[in-house]
């Protein structure tokens, strides 16, 4: 128990520094970076269930949504379509702002 204590304050302290040593331009692409592998990963479990999601034309609805100016529609449209959460869809919803 103590080991594992001591390898997860070891692990996140580790993960402090990488972070400290990135700039936010870095940060912001590494966030983008894990945002789309996340996206990847619920699209192949989506699929593993039986429903497939098509992100190209979700995301064209919700950039339409947005051009429109109807920025919460294409939070919520971009939710139900791909079972994300609520940060994870507005952040890919400022990328259309």
């Amino acid at each position: 128990m103590r080991a594992l204590r001591r390898y997860t304050d070891c692990f996140n302290h580790n993960r402090t520094q990488i972070m400290e040593k990135m700039t936010s331009e870095q940060r912001r692409a590494r966030i983008l970076e894990l945002q789309t592998e996340l996206n990847r990963l619920r699209a192949e479990e989506l699929i593993e269930l039986g429903t497939e999601v098509d992100y190209k034309l979700v995301m064209s609805e919700c950039r339409e949504l947005v051009q429109k100016g109807d920025r919460v529609k294409a939070v919520n449209h971009y939710r139900l379509k791909t079972g994300s959460g609520l940060r994870e869809a507005y952040d890919v919803m400022q990328q259309f702002a």
